[in-house]
């Protein structure tokens, strides 16, 4: 949440009675929001959570299109894990798997975009490698970072990849690789 100190706390108030959960950035956890706010779960949640949590909204859902994230340690093994994982989220429901990771993910992305899923890659700020990165923060902004990250694009959509998440980029390098990538 941005804006004053003072805003923060009463939106967080605000939030807390309804039972929601909020989080300091200092509190935030590797792995999504799924762990940081519903389950609490220590570092990363696992499969089963995203495959309950897919078929809940699945179940409720009247006209929307589902994205389930792949959570850490359910396709940095082999592509093999890669679609294994990707196969039970689209049977809950998920009508595309979304990884992060950019050329290292992208035999991974292969396996599963070849067995006709659609697969959504996340470049940028990715949270399941948030310790490598430094924290929460803008990713890209030296002239180095902003051309992997624009190598990352291009090899994923190569991979098959159906669409990408640019998160925490620079505004430029957002259009940049926007411009340059056809998803």
């Amino acid at each position: 949440m941005g804006g004053s100190g003072r805003l923060r706390s009463i939106v967080r108030d605000s939030l807390r009675e309804f039972g929601v959960a909020t989080y300091r950035k200092s509190e935030m956890r590797p792995g999504g929001e799924l762990s940081q706010i519903f389950t609490k779960a220590p570092s990363f949640h696992i499969i089963d959570h995203v495959i309950y949590h897919t078929e809940c909204v699945f179940r409720g859902m009247k006209s929307a299109f589902l994205v389930a994230d792949m959570p850490f340690g359910t396709f940095q093994e082999s592509r093999e894990q890669a679609l294994r994982n990707a196969v039970r989220l689209i049977q809950a429901g998920a009508q595309m798997v979304k990884l992060e990771g950019g050329r290292q993910m992208a035999s991974r992305v292969q396996a599963i975009a070849e067995a006709g899923i659609p697969v959504m890659g996340h470049l940028g700020l990715t949270p399941q490698a948030v310790h490598k990165l430094g924290g929460y923060k803008v990713q890209g902004r030296r002239p180095q970072e902003a051309e992997k990250m624009l190598t990352d694009a291009k090899v994923l959509e190569a991979a098959g990849a159906f669409c990408l998440v640019l998160e925490c980029v620079p505004p430029s390098v957002a259009r940049e690789i926007t411009r340059k990538v056809g998803i």
